[in-house]
């Protein structure tokens, strides 16, 4: 697929070339949703799969009411594609690269952004518009674009507040807000935190052994293991951690098991590596970045179980 020039990206001289872009946008954003579809849907993560799929399938009605536009405007459209570069948002790069973290909230960002960016491509299409007709359709094109984004802004409220533990606990978990920079403080909280991972891992170890899977069971249970020899190394009794708990062990599948397993040890990675930001010495700097490591090889197990299941599927 060929790339618009960028200095000649808002240059449209007529209406036909107009649509054919819009068409052309329409059809990229469809198949970069599909893929992403597939994606999560390999990972397992069918929530997300399935909004990435109702979203292509929106982009595909989008791309028929065009053609229909079209048609009564100006006849048939021509030939035409756009290489629309769909990037996720720059916030938390991290989870919005990995399908097994991608949450509802995160894949209803992505297209917030995607139908933001195009209403921003409309309008300064219409800015330098060279005729009236043309700067009309660019300016009807942004307005549909917008009340897209409007919509996918509202599902998105919805979704965040579905998920409003996970971001509670990042908000809790801030290393600053706690006045975790000095070796003490940072074992005495750490301490706590790998206790509950290792008290909610093993949770999710006995209810894969009711369900008969022993693999993920097992898996698990050397992950739940680990935080118990992480929380060892601080020589401290934990306390019960009591700042936006964990949430209870999850129902469902392995797959459901392992992704909650997996954002555990992706917020205790995100949480070590800030707290080693934070630090005042070398000691604690160093203790951060140990426990960062640990949570990471954790981390790096359970996603190894979810490949290990996605392809006796396959």
């Amino acid at each position: 697929m060929s790339r618009i020039d960028p200095e000649k990206r808002y240059e449209i001289p007529d209406r036909a070339t107009l649509f054919a872009r819009a068409r052309g946008m329409e059809r990229e954003s469809a198949e970069r949703y599909g893929e992403l579809a597939e994606a999560m849907q390999r990972a397992g993560n069918t929530s997300v799969a399935g909004i990435f799929r109702r979203l292509e399938h929106e982009e595909m009605k989008h791309d028929e009411a065009i053609v229909g536009w079209a048609e009564a405007e100006i006849g048939d459209i021509p030939a035409a594609e756009y290489a629309w570069e769909t990037e996720v948002p720059d916030s938390d790069p991290l989870e919005g690269a990995d399908p097994y973290l991608l949450t509802p909230y995160r894949a209803l960002s992505i297209a917030v952004h995607n139908e933001e960016r195009a209403f921003a491509h409309y309008s300064y299409v219409a800015a330098n518009a060279v005729d009236a007709d043309t700067r009309r359709l660019a300016e009807e094109l942004a307005a549909e674009e917008l009340e897209h984004a409007a919509i996918l802004r509202r599902e998105r409220r919805k979704a965040y507040h579905k998920d409003k533990g996970r971001f509670d606990r990042r908000i809790a978990w801030d290393p600053r807000r706690l006045n975790l920079s000095t070796l003490p403080r940072l074992a005495q909280f750490a301490s706590a935190l790998e206790a509950e991972l290792a008290r909610r891992h093993a949770g999710f170890v006995q209810t894969a052994r009711k369900a008969g899977d022993d693999a993920t069971a097992n898996a698990l249970a050397d992950v739940s293991e680990g935080a118990r020899r992480a929380q060892a190394e601080f020589g401290v009794t934990p306390e019960r951690l009591e700042l936006a708990p964990l949430r209870d062990e999850a129902d469902g599948d392995a797959y459901q098991w392992l992704r909650a397993a997996l954002e555990d040890l992706d917020l205790a990675y995100e949480f070590y590596m800030r707290a080693a930001e934070t630090a005042e010495d070398d000691e604690t700097l160093a203790m951060a970045q140990r426990m960062a490591e640990h949570a990471a090889l954790r981390a790096a197990k359970v996603r190894a179980r979810l490949i290990e299941l996605r392809k006796s599927e396959s």
